[in-house]
């Protein structure tokens, strides 16, 4: 079963994760697996990853966790006895597979709320949802995303755009340098970021480097 995983990259080129080394390419075995104990862990959904490893000191990777991985958390995280370690990906690469496991979620449950999807790509327009683990998203410039729904995903992508969410929702914010794209900042809905606390409802931009309300 394909999941995400954080790590702590080391100067070797190894990857650790609490006091265990991986490495990518390789496959690793432990006897048991009990959630938030014993076992290694995952995210099925691939932002979820980023609760338990932030962007500034951590990377990415596509791995591979047992069909019977242990759910059981308040999100998509897994614990499994066997774990493949695949190709590494970045913040953004995180949002292009959370936006495809929403999409495949939508299309198979054909409804509009939970698991649903809404995405724009003209300037100025507006994408929102109301479902529980869903995602709006926007690429065009001063445009705006929207969610309302928990653990959902509001990603403004576009130059001057803006996103909001309810309280646990993750901001997916984008820099820009005119037609350069220059980094891709991430913030929860209810938690610090560059000082601030992000508030439920309020509209978020980036400006000179730094989340603000917009």
């Amino acid at each position: 079963m394909k999941a995400w995983k954080g790590f702590t990259p080391q100067p070797d080129g190894t990857l650790k994760c609490l006091e265990k080394v991986y490495r990518e390419g390789e496959t690793y075995i432990e006897p048991r697996a009990e959630l938030c104990s014993t076992g290694m862990h995952a995210c099925t959904d691939p932002l979820d990853v980023l609760t338990y490893y932030p962007p500034t000191t951590s990377a990415y990777h596509e791995v591979e966790v047992d069909e019977d991985a242990v759910h059981g958390g308040g999100d998509s995280k897994v614990s499994s006895k066997r774990l493949a370690v695949g190709v590494k990906v970045g913040v953004v690469g995180l949002v292009k597979a959370q936006f495809a496991v929403v999409f495949e979620r939508a299309e198979k449950s054909g409804r509009t709320g939970d698991g649903s999807a809404a995405a724009t790509t003209g300037d100025g327009s507006a994408a929102a949802t109301t479902g529980y683990r869903s995602a709006a998203a926007t690429t065009g410039d001063y445009s705006a995303a929207s969610v309302e729904g928990k653990h959902s995903i509001a990603a403004a992508l576009g130059a001057e755009a803006q996103a909001r969410g309810a309280d646990g929702c993750w901001l997916v914010l984008a820099e820009w340098d005119g037609a350069e794209l220059l980094a891709v900042h991430t913030a929860q809905v209810g938690h610090k970021k560059h000082g601030i606390r992000i508030r439920p409802g309020v509209f978020y931009t980036v400006r000179d480097g730094r989340v603000v309300a917009a």
